[in-house]
């Protein structure tokens, strides 16, 4: 291999010819990829800057696609995702297929490191579609088995094995022998989580056959790895000297192997072996370095099982304070790699592939159809010329009756076939009313949904009636949306009151709002929020902001304390109180995680500002060209759980005629996109409101929308948005 390398290093350094430099840098980065990916990548953006330079697009891909090879090799899975994101995007965009699979297996593979389980299935199934399309049994093979991996690390053990048996008849349609084993180890695995150990021990040894039989090279270090699961067996089975020594056997013959996950995994089973044994002491260095090796790899299910692992150790050793950082890091784990919107992403993405193939059987079976058509025409065709040689050989009499009896049995076989047909149809049709049925239910719910969530938004007319200069840029990411905005008044009748006029007496509340999530479950969270501010202004007749948050808090635990289920789901808010008369303007804020911004035509000092209760350390005035942004930093914490709640502070400030609020959530900073795929932030946000200040709020409501859309381009809306603007 160092030959070759030696080589192509020479080439790549003496050659004056970019596309000889090109040809060498590539293959240098492949050479390099598992023994130095370092290098890997620094070849790899070599190509990539003479690839520019020739403007060779599929070279562009090509090299993108090595530089992301060599991060995940490297375990930088982050940046593998970013590579082979933009190598897939530019292979769109021309059109070149050639590498398209590969870059969609590198990020499965790199989703699948960090624990994003729902991105990893939807590429999954992207590239078994692109592979399908192209008849390649052996790719599509693997793309179903390492699905599988991800079902079963999110529980979904049933799947995991249907996914694993369409790969393991993948590999025998494609005569893939080296990979005949591979579905078996995995479907034991599942068995093993299913507590079937017996099925499981079946499938291990059914793996070993074929490992000895077609995989002779490898067969030492592969019977290595299935020490594990006989190790894992005997442990659950209480026989832990026996899995001691599996483990043992295991991590023996693994120290060398490039696979980090059977050094952690042979690691973690001696120390567990070693604790179920009484000899913690032993046990903690093997468990120590299973957490460091997790980390080292970047995989999150790896470093969760090893705080798990510490947990009890510590425990067991008396340690209490350990034992509890350990699990409480390893509850926060299981909930980001566990939750519900990864797995409602799941369900829809594997719904649509099994509709996408559902109506691909159908119009498989359309073509069928006509294909029959097309042979029943041929055979009347054939009937037709052995009538004619019939008369040419045989008499009048002779020919009736061989007319008669082959026209019998083609209307019987005609008679047959269309039965069959009408009932073929008949079944189409059933299954694609069902699903049409059930797809309008789904559409139903969240239109109705969506009616709900409108009804509780405060209209545009009555806005504009009570905020005259103002806008509110609303985007939901779905339908229905988690981010809601409100509005109330007092002093006169409150706006539930059909009041459609402002007298001079009233107090403006409004409030841009961000509740966990969105979609569906976000407008759910959405509605319990909403209605707990309606509650503590109406009902418990509270004006203070900061008292209304405090309020709205308790409201929103009450209603989450009534499920059986400990509820995490809350809301981040920026509230507003404004009173105005003639020639000044008073506001009272407060804030939940979102700040309050204010822009002045004039530059200023925080000490400038006229402040009546809550904390200047909490402002941070930014001067540009002539005007001023003031912000003023929120509470953080949420509406909702949280550990030490502490009362909401209400800052209270005289305002100038013609100084602009804005309140917004945190859809809009945090959308990817531009030229690298990045979030726009908040430093983004402020200069583009900092240059639109001398517009009027329409105008500033149309440039933050384009501005928006300009950013995210073609890439997907990541949140919901809601961006307030009222100038006094």
């Amino acid at each position: 291999m160092y030959s070759n390398i030696d080589s192509l290093r020479n080439v790549f350094n003496s050659s004056n010819v970019d596309t000889v430099k090109l040809i060498s840098a590539k293959a240098l980065s492949a050479n390099y990829e598992q023994k130095n990916p370092d290098s890997s990548v620094y070849f790899g953006k070599q190509a990539l800057e003479i690839a520019n330079k020739l403007d060779r697009p599929a070279d562009k891909v090509s090299a993108l696609l090595k530089i992301g090879t060599g991060h995940y090799f490297a375990r930088d899975y982050n940046q593998t995702i970013e590579e082979c994101n933009k190598a897939l995007v530019l292979s769109k965009k021309i059109k070149d297929t050639i590498y398209q699979g590969t870059i969609l297996y590198y990020l499965s593979r790199a989703y699948s490191r960090i624990a994003r389980y729902d991105l990893t299935i939807q590429i999954q199934l992207d590239a078994i579609r692109f592979y399908e399309e192209r008849n390649h049994a052996a790719a599509i093979g693997v793309m179903y088995n390492n699905m599988s991996i991800a079902y079963k690390y999110l529980g979904d053990f049933r799947e995991a094995i249907e996914a694993l048996k369409i790969a393991s008849k993948n590999y025998k349609k494609a005569k893939s022998k080296e990979n005949y084993f591979s579905p078996y180890t995995n479907i034991a695995a599942c068995y093993f989580e299913m507590e079937e150990y017996d099925s499981c021990l079946i499938y291990v040894d059914s793996a070993k056959i074929m490992v000895k039989k077609y995989n002779k090279p490898n067969a030492e270090t592969m019977l290595n790895h299935m020490q594990i699961w006989e190790g894992e067996i005997a442990y659950e089975r209480g026989s832990y000297e026996k899995a001691l020594g599996h483990y043992k056997i295991s991590h023996e013959a693994n120290m060398e192997s490039y696979e980090i996950d059977d050094q952690i995994y042979s690691q973690l089973g001696i120390g567990r072996s070693l604790l179920k044994l009484g000899r913690p002491k032993e046990a903690k260095p093997y468990l120590v370095e299973v957490l460091e090796k997790a980390k080292e790899s970047n995989a999150l299910k790896r470093v969760m099982m090893g705080h798990e692992a510490l947990a009890e150790l510590y425990n067991e050793l008396g340690d209490f304070k350990k034992s509890t950082y350990h699990l409480k890091h390893q509850i926060e784990l299981s909930d980001s790699i566990f939750n519900q919107e990864k797995t409602m992403a799941i369900m829809s993405a594997r719904t649509a592939f099994d509709v996408e193939n559902k109506e691909k059987e159908i119009r498989m079976l359309s073509m069928k159809n006509e294909l029959g058509e097309k042979n029943a025409r041929l055979q009347e065709a054939e009937l037709e010329q052995t009538k004619s040689r019939q008369i040419l050989l045989y008499s009048i009499l002779a020919f009736t009756l061989v007319f008669i009896i082959g026209l019998f049995v083609l209307i019987k076989k005609r008679n047959k076939t269309n039965r069959l047909l009408k009932r073929q149809k008949n079944e189409i049709s059933e299954q694609k009313e069902v699903l049409q049925i059930k797809n309008k239910e789904i559409l139903d719910s969240i239109q109705y949904a969506k009616r709900i969530q409108t009804a509780i938004l405060p209209p545009g007319k009555l806005v504009r009636s009570y905020l005259e200069d103002s806008f509110i840029l609303y985007k939901p990411k779905d339908v229905v949306a988690g981010d809601f905005y409100w509005m109330e008044s007092f002093n006169n009748a409150p706006l539930n009151q059909k009041k459609t006029e402002k007298s001079a007496e009233d107090t403006i509340l409004f409030a841009a709002a961000d509740c966990t999530g969105h979609g569906v479950p976000g407008a759910m969270v959405s509605v319990i929020c909403n209605n707990g501010l309606n509650r503590a202004v109406r009902e418990y007749g509270i004006t203070d902001p900061g008292k209304i948050l405090d309020k709205t808090r308790e409201i929103v635990i009450q209603e989450f304390e009534k499920s059986d289920e400990e509820m995490k789901d809350g809301m981040d808010i920026s509230l507003v109180s404004l009173r105005s008369d003639k020639n000044r303007s008073f506001i009272e804020w407060a804030g939940a995680n979102n700040p309050l911004w204010i822009i002045r035509k004039s530059e200023i000092k925080p000490e400038d500002l006229q402040m009546n209760g809550g904390s200047s350390e909490k402002i941070i005035v930014q001067n540009h060209e002539g005007y001023s942004l003031v912000e003023i930093k929120p509470d953080k914490q949420p509406i909702g759980q949280y550990d030490n709640p502490k009362p909401y502070t209400t800052h209270r400030l005289e305002l100038k005629k013609e100084d602009t609020i804005y309140v917004f959530t945190d859809g809009y900073p945090d959308q990817f996109g531009g030229e690298h795929n990045k979030k726009l932030k908040t430093t983004n946000f402020k200069k583009l409101l900092l240059s639109i200040n001398d517009k009027t709020m329409d105008e500033q409501k149309s440039i933050i929308d384009k501005s928006f859309e300009d950013w995210k381009g073609g890439f997907e809306q990541v949140d919901d948005v809601c961006v307030i603007g009222v100038r006094l």
